[in-house]
């Protein structure tokens, strides 16, 4: 019978399968792409098996390697789960929450003394990032998303539905003054690439038969977009309540008197592993980022 190679070897292989990139693999281990190499022979040799094709530019899993990377990723999970569940059960309650940049900087962080003396029971981090987490695998608890409700491997609770207003900078606005609904289409447009119709349904919503506009811009991240629009790059249509203090700081101004839904389901959530269904840990939590979001 085969001895068990070590679990550590089995955790760089798992990361390396799962990302297919030694230097991928190596950023998330917080070790070389040498050492995640070596580890990687190591296992193929303690098992004499080759797990990996390796090209010029990129590597992929062999049938050996497909079939082991399985049960390494079945394995790594029910790991890392085990130690949440130990950790949650005799330690002192921790609470770590997953936001956006554009979150943290306008809900949380203005409110962040509230927030802490409010759930002064728990030890409270934050996790600040415009990636979407595996709160499993990246060791997270909840998380506050904009979006439709649906991400993979977890439930959602909707804290509050949204509302487009559409910005500009008051730079933008004196140099290219805007006065109707309808020059909007002239303008330069800053678009998020996640819901690129996003003006399209506007302009339809709005009874204009534009759908295109002269000149739009696309970003990968709502903050940068933000940032852009106060910097007089363009025109930002925007959920109302993530610009509210920017038009108190008046950075950006609110063009005309709109405040339309946002399509379906399309609002903050509260996101959380099945395990956390009626935690009431949860549930404090989901409260309190609920009072905040719902302040008028």
């Amino acid at each position: 019978m085969h001895r068990l190679p070590p679990i550590q070897s089995l955790v760089t292989f798992e990361a390396t399968g799962r990302l297919l990139s030694f230097k991928k693999a190596s950023e998330e281990l917080h070790i070389t792409p040498s050492a995640v190499s070596q580890q990687i022979k190591q296992l193929e040799g303690w098992l004499s098996l080759k797990l990996f094709e390796r090209g010029n530019r990129c590597i992929s899993l062999t049938e050996a390697g497909e079939f082991y990377y399985n049960a390494a990723s079945r394995i790594i999970s029910d790991y890392h789960l085990s130690h949440q569940a130990l950790i949650e059960k005799f330690h002192t309650a921790t609470i770590k929450l997953d936001v956006s940049t554009t979150l943290w900087t306008d809900l949380i962080q203005p409110n962040i003394d509230e927030i802490s003396d409010k759930l002064s029971g728990f030890d409270l981090t934050f996790n600040i990032s415009d990636e979407i987490a595996d709160l499993d695998r990246d060791r997270l608890h909840f998380a506050i998303r904009f979006g439709n409700g649906n991400w993979p491997n977890t439930l959602s609770k909707q804290l509050k539905s949204s509302h487009v207003v559409v910005a500009c900078s008051q730079k933008h606005h004196q140099n290219n003054p805007i006065l109707s609904f309808q020059e909007i289409p002239l303008h330069r447009l800053l678009t998020f690439s996640g819901w690129p119709e996003a003006w399209g349904w506007l302009f339809n919503e709005m009874g204009l038969a534009t759908k295109n506009s002269k000149d739009a811009l696309v970003f990968d991240n709502w903050n940068t977009m933000i940032q852009a629009a106060e910097a007089g790059t363009g025109l930002l249509m925007c959920d109302g309540d993530v610009l509210r203090e920017k038009f108190q700081q008046k950075t950006l101004l609110q063009l005309f008197d709109i405040n339309i839904p946002m399509p379906g389901p399309f609002g903050y959530y509260f996101v959380y592993p099945a395990r956390f269904e009626s935690n009431p840990d949860m549930l404090a939590v989901q409260r309190i980022v609920k009072e905040l979001l719902c302040r008028p």
